[in-house]
């Protein structure tokens, strides 16, 4: 008995001490691991509010508008240059974003600064081509504010607008860009939405759009309003007989080769707002089946630059309210392909201005040869405008 005492004594030291080499040993790991992870090699992505990155894209193309200057121009090396300049195409951006931010910022009031870009606007050194094709932002401008201002230079420019598509529709497809093409579509869109607004209709017949007659009235409105719905439809069908840009129809999805769908989407988005078709609102939830943007990761969303992807975002915003999925899709193209364009104080990458460049690449050459635009901060503001404020976004 004393035998099996003994070796049982000496059985359970080697136990303990066996034990005591293991807890060492896993307080040495566990110490290594903090190390390692303190020391932020593999630290979690900073997460940071959408208002902050808003805040300082405002910023940014607030004090471009203020300096008169068109945006920022990299070369080689993140060397870096203000590029001087004005013309219709900012204010008209600028005028969007500026009244998005009046409706989300109650600390103060943006109307000086709208007044002042509405005022470069006007400029009558503007291009013709900017005036037919730079003036959807209005719309929603009065949308946003409730300013009668903008809404009376929207009508009056659809003199503008009409003949102009009708002359496209009589010329060669290719001289025309079909983003361009498909900017004007949107615009009839939001013409025939506004014309099949019953509570327009003493406006428009102030503004000589319509006849007084209160019968011969809601006749004209839904004649002019089925006119601009069949101009933009012939608008898009023409931009897709160009063999250069050729791609599927809106129901076949998007076309990474060609880029361009998504600003056909976007205007059959304001054409379906318009019409409230069944038909036309099944039209845009195949386009976005078949995209399937949702389950692609930020390297499988293949988008060259922002404006190919912000007219998808823009639409599937508005067409939020319809569908949840559309606006599930839009956070997700904004937190995966936008974002990751910005250039802020929490992830200065040349200048943490708080801009967005403008094309889409890797972190590590985003600097080199790209470009901030006004247009396409502004464009971004309104969008994170539309977002939840407190909606907190990854930047690594």
């Amino acid at each position: 008995m004393r035998g099996i005492d003994a070796r049982q004594r000496l059985w359970r030291g080697r136990l303990n001490r066996r034990s005591k080499i293991i807890a060492a040993l896993v307080i040495c790991v566990a110490a290594g691991l903090f190390a390692v992870f303190s020391s932020g090699v593999f630290s979690a992505p900073e997460r940071v509010p959408l208002s902050v990155v808003r805040a300082e894209a405002f910023e940014f193309t607030d004090l471009m508008r203020r300096k008169g200057n068109l945006g920022i121009s990299c070369g080689l090396n993140n060397a870096c240059r203000e590029v001087p300049g004005q013309h219709l195409t900012n204010s008209a951006w600028q005028i969007l974003g500026l009244s998005r931010m009046h409706t989300v910022d109650s600390r103060r009031s943006y109307l000086p600064e709208l007044k002042t870009s509405l005022k470069a606007y006007f400029d009558p050194k503007g291009p013709f081509q900017d005036q037919a094709y730079s003036f959807h932002q209005l719309y929603e401008a009065y949308q946003l504010t409730g300013e009668k201002e903008f809404l009376i230079w929207f009508v009056d420019r659809i003199g503008i607008m009409v003949p102009h598509a009708n002359a496209i529709l009589k010329s060669a497809p290719e001289k025309f860009d079909p983003m361009l093409v498909a900017t004007l579509a949107r615009q009839l869109g939001q013409a025939a939405a506004l014309f099949s607004d019953a509570s327009m209709e003493s406006f428009l017949q102030e503004r000589r759009r319509l006849p007084k007659d209160a019968s011969r009235a809601k006749l004209e409105a839904r004649r002019k309003a089925d006119s601009y719905l069949a101009l933009a439809n012939a608008l898009l069908d023409f931009s897709r007989s160009d063999e250069r840009f050729s791609e599927p129809d809106v129901i076949e999805g998007f076309d990474e080769a060609d880029q361009r769908s998504c600003f056909r989407f976007w205007a059959r988005s304001a054409m379906y707002l318009a019409s409230d078709k069944p038909k036309d609102f099944a039209r845009l939830r195949a386009f976005m089946k078949g995209a399937d943007f949702l389950s692609k990761s930020r390297e499988q969303l293949r988008f060259s630059n922002l404006q190919t992807v912000l007219p998808c975002i823009h639409a599937f915003q508005e067409l939020g309210e319809k569908d949840s999925k559309f606006k599930k899709t839009a956070l997700h193209l904004l937190k995966e392909v936008v974002v990751p364009n910005w250039d802020g104080s929490r992830r200065d990458l040349c200048r943490g201005d708080g801009g967005f460049f403008a094309d889409v690449r890797p972190k590590e050459r985003l600097c080199d040869q790209n470009t901030k635009s006004v247009s396409d901060n502004a464009w971004v503001i309104f969008l994170l405008s539309n977002e939840v404020a407190s909606v907190e976004v990854e930047i690594n």
